[in-house]
């Protein structure tokens, strides 16, 4: 069963100028910003272009609090990372290898995930590497140029 939370949603200013939670990812200084996983997911997500979802759904209880993940249509995305996407798509290397740039990102996603789900210590640093190499691809000027080998 989701609990309810008493965590504040903000309107975004006229402009898309604040960041609608107090626990975002993207905001500095906060818990959740703090937590390596988040940190790291969010900077995928930054980087690669690859949505990024509020953790509150639209009825702004706290799906990861449950075991039960909402439908699509009540997520929402972070207000957070779209407000970083403003930021970095004003990039023009960004917008010309957008595609690329998003797939490197979900290959370090992916890995992100099984290395936080795996106990085996080769297998976590196969993982750990691959998301190091991503990261290196997305903040490359020519990310074409990195040659990503993905772990089994």
């Amino acid at each position: 069963m989701p609990r309810e939370t008493t965590q504040k949603i903000r309107e975004p200013l006229p402009g898309g100028c604040d960041i609608g939670c107090d626990t975002c990812a993207f905001r500095a200084g906060s818990d959740t910003r703090r937590e390596p996983y988040n940190a790291m997911k969010a900077t995928l997500c930054e980087l690669g272009g690859v949505p990024f979802y509020c953790h509150l759904d639209r009825a702004g209880v706290d799906f990861h609090a449950s075991e039960d993940k909402p439908p699509a249509s009540q997520l929402r995305i972070c207000e957070g990372w779209k407000k970083a996407m403003r930021v970095v798509a004003q990039n023009p290397v960004w917008r010309k290898n957008r595609s690329l740039r998003k797939a490197f990102a979900e290959i370090g996603i992916g890995a992100l995930e099984r290395l936080v789900d795996n106990d085996d210590p080769e297998d976590r640093a196969r993982h750990m590497k691959t998301v190091g190499m991503a990261v290196r691809a997305l903040v490359l000027k020519k990310p074409r140029k990195l040659r990503l080998v993905v772990p089994k």
